[in-house]
């Protein structure tokens, strides 16, 4: 039987934030990372390579969007006396170690960042928070402190639209060698009959790049433009190149003979 107090929620809340208007991806990648995330804390302060517990959905409840996580962890029996449950005491170190500047344990340094980057893919509208006990996570504040590391560049960039859409409009952009992240946009910009998704694109505005991780990828960012890139035919395209430069060779019957010939010359 889990405690009550041992129980894990993910509060997401904002302007018409439910189920059905939440990137499902995004929203069970930063489910994924804050249970990651835990489990390594449990392991490092438990000094041990095997999880103290393992988490099971318990459920999700609409208006705004409420995430339940149940721990299945070692009955009490084995715990030393007067301890913490250990999911319990990774939920308050977890908070620790968010909110840390500096002298963060390297086995928790790939989990910590992977947290942070799961809630900024988050809609800049949606609040996210976790919760056991007493223990509040305040993982949207968590992640602002280090998006002000970011570094902020004005740029158009080719990358290709992968989503779009909300009240407050977003796009999902995809470029290469990185993984994909969402931007603010105009409503403008989603309403025009020239926006197609599944589209390459030139794409113009402020984004903010991680200096901390190799190549400084896009985490974020506001467009101000979107020019569709024009595949074109690529038969007609030779057509119009040979119109234009094949003209004097029309009457060449050999021309390996007439390249040899004006090599001569």
């Amino acid at each position: 039987m889990v405690a009550v107090d041992d129980v894990l929620h993910l509060d997401l809340e904002g302007e018409d934030v439910q189920p059905s208007t939440l990137d499902a991806h995004d929203t069970l990648g930063l489910a994924l990372a804050l249970l990651d995330a835990l489990v390594a804390v449990a392991k490092y302060e438990g000094g041990t390579e095997e999880a103290p517990f393992v988490f099971a959905f318990t459920y999700m409840r609409p208006a705004s969007v409420h995430m339940v996580f149940s721990p299945m962890r070692a009955p009490a029996e084995f715990l030393p006396p007067d301890s913490l449950p250990p999911v319990r005491l990774a939920a308050k170190r977890l908070g620790v170690y968010l909110g840390a500047k500096a002298g963060i344990p390297r086995p928790l340094r790939g989990p910590l960042e992977k947290l942070r980057q799961a809630t900024r893919g988050l809609p800049s509208h949606v609040t996210a928070n976790a919760r056991m006990a007493d223990e509040v996570i305040h993982l949207s504040e968590v992640a602002k402190l280090a998006h002000m590391e970011l570094i902020a560049s004005a740029e158009t960039i080719r990358a290709s639209i992968i989503q779009a859409g909300g009240m407050k409009p977003r796009v999902k952009l995809r470029v290469p060698m990185q993984k994909t992240f969402t931007v603010d946009a105009p409503k403008r910009i989603l309403a025009s009959n020239d926006f197609h998704i599944y589209r390459e694109a030139d794409v113009t505005g402020v984004f903010d790049r991680d200096p901390n991780q190799i190549g400084m990828p896009i985490v974020s960012g506001q467009i101000h433009d979107i020019r569709l890139v024009d595949g074109g035919d690529a038969v007609a395209a030779f057509d119009r190149w040979y119109a234009d430069v094949g003209r004097p060779w029309k009457d060449v019957t050999n021309i390996d003979e007439e390249l040899r010939s004006r090599g001569r010359h």
